[in-house]
This record gives structure tokens, C-alpha cells and sequence, in this order.
């Protein structure tokens, strides 16, 4: 009882400290989850009767407690080629926690400085997505 009845006094004296102090954890881990951008990419790589291995669509995934808007999304390879991916007329938009599934334009073959390239797809790979005004 000795224990329980100093607990008591404990939380009698001290209440509006241990508020305001769950107030500001509760505070900032809120904040977390409005400031910036969280969207995870996820990609698949096929191939079709005349064409190169290339990617065949993306699957875009919201992360954070807001909505965002994407103007397009770009790919880069081994941090040196880039080339755009998604060049929507109007933009994505993407709900809080929502995913959505992009089909990627096919082409034969991708041409760098007048060679044909052939991407490693499972090397340094990266995107990024243009959440800005369409320019």
C-alpha cells in the first residue's frame, strides 16, 4: 500500500506536468506526420516480343496523412542517365495511404548519345517525382 498511496501523491502534485508533457509528444509526432513527402515506388520489369527489357509499370504508395499532387517521374540509372517515366498532362493525385498502379509507355529500345543502351534494372536504380507545377 505504501507504494500505491506514494504513486497517488505522486500524480496528484504532478498531473498538469505529465499532461502537457504527453501533449508535446502527441504534439510532435502529429507534426511528423503533415511536414514533407513519404511516396514509396515499387516498379516491374518485363519484356515483350520486340522490345527490350524496360519497366512496365510503377506502383506509387502515399505514405503520409496528406494528399499529393505528382507532375511527373523520372528515372535515373547509376546515378548518370535520367529519363522521364510519367509526363501526365494533368497531375496524379494521390490520396493519404492510397497506391495506385501506372502503366509505363513502351518503346523498342533506349538511345544514349546514339547508342543503343541496355539498363541493368536491378543495379543503382532511382526516382524521383516532380510534386511542383508542371514545367
Amino acid at each position: 500500500m505504501e507504494y500505491f498511496d506514494f504513486l497517488l501523491l505522486f500524480l496528484n502534485s504532478n498531473w498538469k506536468a505529465i499532461i502537457a508533457t504527453a501533449g508535446l509528444f502527441l504534439s510532435g509526432y502529429f507534426a511528423y506526420q503533415k511536414v514533407g513527402n513519404k511516396i514509396t515506388v515499387n516498379y516491374h520489369v518485363g519484356i515483350e516480343g520486340y522490345s527490350d527489357t524496360q519497366i512496365v509499370k510503377l506502383v506509387l504508395s502515399n505514405r503520409k496523412d496528406k494528399t499529393v499532387s505528382i507532375w511527373g517521374i523520372d528515372a535515373v540509372i547509376n546515378q548518370d542517365i535520367e529519363f522521364k517515366l510519367i509526363d501526365p498532362e494533368e497531375p496524379i493525385i494521390l490520396k493519404s495511404g492510397e497506391s495506385i498502379c501506372l502503366p509505363i509507355k513502351k518503346y523498342s529500345y533506349l538511345n544514349v548519345n546514339g547508342d543503343r543502351y541496355k539498363p541493368e534494372f536491378f543495379g543503382n536504380f532511382e526516382f524521383y517525382a516532380n510534386l511542383g507545377n508542371k514545367s
